[in-house]
């Protein structure tokens, strides 16, 4: 009997496994990856020259509103692969991967979201477009990212510069980055949020709110 007790055991602790197993095999079949456990931290990684007060008041700034200790590494030097000397544009993907050369242990630690942080133009080499505003890995649940503040400057476009419009417009840009890769938030549709999946330029990114929020 007692053989017979541990063997039902042992048959319903099978059954639990292989049911759990096929779960998993069935999200990959269907093209869905199980999403991975919440990354335990946010890192920052200025790209080439980068304001230090403008890195410092991003810290200040998600410690306050969020309670979010961000850490920051030095800036990494850009080299002249990530550079389209023809377009005068840094190349979003190379920064990504300039970013795993430099960090490799952070770059393959699951428990990280990087930022990438540039005040070049940037623009995405297997897109059509002039110039990005953000590049994420080509990942569901990505884990690096890079940002650029240069067209969120309007000096950039001949007018009279203003900081604070440059680092409102860049908190949005990092703030969703942040919801997406830390907070595994969805993209949204509503078009004040500053999660809204197609923010393509600054009449979009000016529209949408700075507010996150997260979930408990």
């Amino acid at each position: 009997m007692r053989y017979l007790r541990q063997a039902l055991v042992g048959l319903s602790v099978g059954l639990s496994f292989l049911s759990a197993l096929g779960y998993v095999l069935d999200l990959y079949v269907d093209g869905q990856k199980p999403p991975p456990p919440r990354p335990r931290k946010v890192c920052f990684v200025p790209l080439g020259p980068f304001p230090e007060e403008q890195l410092a008041e991003l810290q200040r700034f998600y410690e306050s509103r969020l309670g979010l200790k961000i850490e920051t590494v030095a800036p990494i030097h850009l080299e002249p692969s990530v550079i389209d000397s023809k377009r005068r544009q840094v190349i979003a993907e190379e920064l990504i991967a300039l970013i795993r050369r430099t960090h490799p242990v952070l770059a393959n630690d699951f428990g990280v979201a990087i930022v990438g942080l540039t005040a070049e133009d940037m623009y995405i080499k297997a897109l059509s477009w002039n110039f990005a505003f953000a590049y994420r890995e080509e990942d569901h649940f990505a884990r690096i990212a890079v940002v650029s503040s240069a067209r969120m400057d309007p000096a950039f476009y001949g007018e009279p510069p203003n900081v604070a419009r440059l680092e409102e417009r860049f908190r949005k840009v990092v703030t969703k980055n942040i919801g997406l890769m830390y907070y595994h938030l969805p993209p949204s549709r509503d078009r004040r949020s500053v999660m809204f999946g197609r923010i393509l330029g600054l009449d979009d990114l000016d529209r949408v709110r700075e507010d996150l929020e997260v979930r408990s």
